[in-house]
């Protein structure tokens, strides 16, 4: 049964960048390009035109003033105007992406550079602000956690 489970690239393609841990390379530039003019392509040969509002990292898109265009060989496509519709807002599956064209004068490592610095300035900020922190203390009284007073924490 190709298509679904292990043997078609699941497992693989999460570890490559979706769903866990920081996203690879091509789904950060795509981050980083929120609010940029994107082509998709989708696996069906159909085209989705908009802008590019979000992307998470199994690589669904979620784009707005869109222009969705069938594949050549759909039924949808010889109706006038070639079946193009236009929607306000469309979410796009990742595994329906075949490929994400960028708009002309769009760089994309630019834009990753400066995901890349503003992501490590808020880690810097966060790690800042706990160092200031002083431990809490414990009202006269009051019990500590079961395990940590039992020993029984991971070790």
């Amino acid at each position: 049964m190709a298509g679904r489970g292990a043997g078609a690239g699941g497992p693989a393609r999460r570890e490559a960048g979706g769903g866990r841990g920081a996203p690879g390379a091509p789904v950060a530039a795509l981050q980083a390009l929120e609010g940029s003019e994107v082509v998709v392509e989708l696996q069906s040969d159909g085209r989705v035109r908009g802008t590019l509002e979000a992307c998470d990292g199994d690589l669904n898109l979620e784009l707005s003033g869109c222009e969705a265009t069938p594949p050549p060989w759909a039924a949808a496509a010889l109706a006038p105007g070639g079946g193009v519709q236009r929607l306000e807002r469309t979410r796009v599956r990742g595994a329906a992406v075949r490929l994400v064209v960028l708009s002309e004068g769009v760089d994309p490592a630019a834009a990753l550079r400066r995901e890349r610095s503003r992501h490590q300035r808020g880690a810097a900020a966060f790690s800042r602000q706990r160092q200031r922190r002083e431990p809490l203390e414990r009202a006269p009284g009051a019990r500590a956690h079961p395990q940590a007073a039992e020993g029984g924490g991971a070790q």
